[in-house]
């Protein structure tokens, strides 16, 4: 049975509706063309306030999205045309938006909301008495029954509408409606007697009102209906006659359908040559089609072209106009510009004495102050410099004395250091005041960076004779946590320990994961704080009694406490009555407890695969990189092209000339390959001709390294490619912070995987199971695969990625009023509150509840 869903298309007759009209012609086609024209119509309405005009202009834009399978952009303008037709009472218009509304949402299988708008869109088609759309409507919401196979329901439909085309007295719409019926029948494989009955009065009526579709349609129908039955004679006979009718009318659509049922009764009873004729006739038929069509879409190509380019010469002439009358409303203005002008240089005058007097008022009471703090800076800063000028001397006289050398440069390391962080505590005091500060969050071995942070004071510690003990609660404690936030409250602390415990000083550090928190103390047997500065010992500027003695600005111990106490944390210290002192804090982190994301995070060194068939030269490069790369050797391009999508390398190294597959090869196969595309490919060669060196640009690698050539060359050459891609992915994450747009817009990515997996992760939000295995499935690929091209794109773990998407859709929910913490934290995945919390502000830099209106 021949079943269609049919857009209701508007008549446009009013002189404003001649760009709808070329929009409208170029639908099928072009249906970019057609936005286009929608577009500018609905500009030119707006202007003339022709809210009729502009009805049909959302209307066009609705399926000129549908055509483009943008459904969400097809809603919109639908439902902006049904707003307009519903406040303006625009009837005759309302059915069309309705309708293909409620098509618009067959198409993406939201069933109930299409036939809601399709009914709605049959009734305000029967107010009009606009019969022809009105059957042809019924016929689509008949059709979405069919889908639903509630055949009862779509008889009971379209019995309802003969009844109400009879009382209008509309015979001829009644041959499409029986057409339908006959099909309801047919498809409900009941009352044979019914279907024939409806076939043959749709026939009858067809005839009557010389309705060709119609009869095509009925003959088909009725063709189709008898060869079911096995009633082959009366199948053909009919079937010809709807191809008569059809090849005379010059309908190739329907022609071709017809030939694909009557090669197949052909075969069904045997005359193997007439079927071969018809699918013959039928392939001829679709060549033909085709051809035609082709055709048609470059002359329609042609047609937009000149008619935007006639168009754009018209807007051309209205600019020059424009721009003739701007040029004398601008003479008129310019007196008037004049006077207002001086008018605004008098108040500037004014305002401008009476700024500088309140200026020069403020900057007495602040200038004291300000003189006071940098004295101290600047003498800070010249002691150590001093210190690094006078040893430098007596280096140069000491070339023959070694032993004093030694001495001399430990000073100068230390004394830099001292001015390093000098100068980097003052600006990250500024940078606190301005809010301009943010965690830089890392996952890793944090025993590792406590251990770094305090051996860069060994050199400044060695001049005081201090020793170091550290102590951690675990050989390895892996976690992800704030390490510029870390970096900056050790420093201090260690610092002040170094230089307030004395000559001979032990200084202990210890460290341990507490319930997610991270808790450091720094102790010393140094002199201890005296009782009169405790109170004030995290003040800004305050130095108390130990602090005028030595070098600083009293800032360090307040920024700590600030910062540590902006990202969740807290300080507190101990000074016992017979001295020395120590310090603690904590800090929020998130600890990795599942074997999953520990594997995320063991292996921090890039993958490098070398490509080389000479074993000597491939184990020098091994040894070359051996320290700062994972090494992957191959010495064949079939294993290279194997090993690089079994395991996503960050960079492959390949030389040229390899037996089987070549380096071009190996190239060829990743850049063409969307699993590996993204990964960089340097390819090294003895062949310095510039050919060889444009052939392997021309297909994508990105560097040439020509042998033979100087390590450092190579070294640079891959680190400058990664260094290139962590500032892009670095860029990204700023981009995502900064942007007021939604979330699903912000986390869209310019990589087509990246948004894949941004779809999946939403489609299971609410999923707190839906992990890395679950979406490594989804995307099928194992999951070292899923974690090395995630982090190759967004320089994330796999499963901080999830959390990531989760945390950045949670805060969307909250800033909405979606629901309070708790039920956003469940809506977005997170089975814990405490988790949830802890996680968001980790990520934000403040907890949930902040976001909430």
């Amino acid at each position: 049975m021949v079943l269609l869903l049919l857009r209701v298309t508007i008549c446009f007759s009013q002189d404003g509706v001649r760009l709808l009209e070329k929009g409208r012609h170029l639908l099928s086609k072009i249906p970019d063309s057609t936005v286009w024209y929608a577009n500018q119509a609905l500009v030119l309405s707006e202007k003339n306030n022709d809210f009729q005009t502009a009805a049909k202009a959302f209307t066009l834009l609705g399926e000129a999205y549908q055509a483009k399978s943008e459904s969400a952009l097809s809603v919109e303008h639908y439902l902006r045309a049904i707003n307009l037709c519903e406040q303006y009472r625009l009837d005759t218009l309302i059915g069309s938006a309705l309708n293909g509304l409620g098509i618009t949402y067959y198409y993406i299988n939201d069933l109930e909301k299409s036939e809601y708008y399709i009914r709605r869109a049959a009734d305000a088609k029967l107010k009009v008495k606009d019969y022809t759309f009105y059957s042809v409507v019924l016929t689509n919401l008949a059709g979405i029954m069919f889908y639903k196979e509630r055949y009862d329901d779509a008889i009971a439909l379209l019995k309802g509408a003969e009844t109400k085309i009879k009382e209008a007295n509309q015979e001829k719409y009644l041959a499409s409606l029986y057409n339908s019926l006959g099909g309801a029948y047919q498809m409900k494989s009941a009352h044979p007697d019914s279907v024939l009955y409806y076939y043959l009065r749709s026939i009858e009526i067809a005839s009557k009102w010389d309705l060709r579709e119609n009869l095509i349609t009925g003959y088909h129908n009725l063709g189709e209906f008898y060869f079911r039955g096995k009633e082959y004679v009366k199948s053909i006979a009919n079937l010809r006659k709807a191809l008569q009718l059809s090849e005379d009318g010059g309908r190739d659509r329907y022609t071709l359908a017809l030939y694909s049922t009557l090669s197949e009764v052909y075969f069904q009873i045997g005359e193997f040559v007439k079927a071969y004729e018809m699918k013959s006739k039928e392939l001829q038929l679709v060549k033909k089609i085709n051809e035609a069509e082709k055709m048609r879409s470059i002359e329609e190509l042609e047609i937009s072209y000149q008619t935007r380019k006639r168009e754009q010469e018209l807007r051309e002439q209205e600019l020059a106009l424009q721009a003739s009358r701007l040029e004398s409303e601008r003479y008129k203005s310019r007196l008037y510009l004049i006077v207002l002008i001086s008018l605004l240089v008098i108040l500037g005058l004014l305002w401008f004495v009476f700024y500088q007097i309140q200026k020069r008022r403020l900057n007495q009471q602040i200038v004291q102050e300000k003189s006071k703090l940098f004295e101290n800076i600047v003498h800070e800063i010249r002691t150590p410099l001093t210190l690094i000028q006078g040893p430098l001397q007596l280096i140069k006289k000491e070339v023959q004395q070694m032993p004093g050398g030694d001495k001399n440069l430990q000073l100068i390391e230390a004394n830099a250091a001292r001015l390093i962080r000098l100068v980097n505590e003052l600006l990250d005091a500024s940078k606190m005041e301005k809010g301009g500060y943010a965690p830089e969050h890392k996952t890793g071995d944090v025993g590792a960076m406590i251990h770094t942070i305090v051996g860069s004071f060994y050199s400044e510690a060695g001049l005081t004779k201090a020793t170091f003990e550290i102590v951690l609660s675990s050989p390895t404690m892996i976690c992800t946590y704030p390490s510029n936030v870390l970096e900056k409250a050790l420093n201090n602390i260690v610092g002040n320990a170094v230089k307030f415990g004395g000559k001979g000083a032990n200084i202990r550090v210890e460290a341990e994961l507490v319930e997610n928190k991270l808790v450091v103390s720094v102790s010393d047997d140094g002199p201890g704080i005296p009782a009169g500065d405790r109170d004030a010992i995290f003040t800004r500027f305050f130095r108390g009694v130990n602090g005028k003695k030595q070098s600083g600005t009293g800032i360090g111990l307040a920024f700590t406490k600030e910062l540590l106490e902006l990202y969740g944390g807290k300080i507190w210290f101990e000074s016992p009555i017979n001295g020395g002192a120590k310090f603690s804090f904590e800090l929020p982190v998130s600890s990795i407890s599942s074997t999953e994301e520990v594997q995320d995070v063991v292996n921090e060194l890039p993958v490098l695969l070398v490509a080389e068939d000479d074993p000597q030269l491939l184990g020098f490069v091994r040894d070359v990189f051996s320290s700062e790369y994972n090494i992957i050797t191959v010495s064949n391009g079939e294993d290279a092209i194997r090993l690089v999508q079994e395991r996503i390398p960050d960079v492959v190294l390949s030389d040229i000339m390899m037996p089987g597959k070549d380096g071009l090869e190996v190239l060829r196969q990743c850049k063409t390959d969307d699993l590996t595309a993204h990964i960089p490919v340097v390819l090294f060669s003895s062949k310095n001709a510039l050919q060889s060196k444009l052939d392997a640009l021309q297909l994508g690698a990105d560097a040439y390294v020509a042998k033979p050539f100087h390590p450092d060359e190579l070294r640079y050459t891959i680190h400058n490619l990664l260094e290139l891609r962590r500032k892009s992915q670095q860029q990204a994450i700023e981009d995502l912070r900064k942007s007021d747009l939604p979330v699903e817009d912000r986390l869209k990515s310019k990589n087509e995987f990246v948004n894949k997996a941004i779809t999946f992760i939403m489609d299971h939000l609410s999923d707190g199971s839906y992990s890395v295995n679950e979406l490594a499935s989804d995307l099928c690929l194992s999951r070292s695969q899923l974690h090395r091209k995630i982090t190759a794109f967004t320089g994330q773990s796999a499963t901080h990625f999830i959390r990531m998407v989760r945390l950045e859709k949670s805060r969307e929910f909250l800033a909405s009023g979606k629901g309070n913490v708790t039920e956003v934290a469940y809506l977005c995945g997170f089975s814990s509150h405490s988790y949830f919390s802890r996680s968001y502000a980790e990520h934000f830099g403040h907890s949930p509840s902040q976001d909430m209106p």
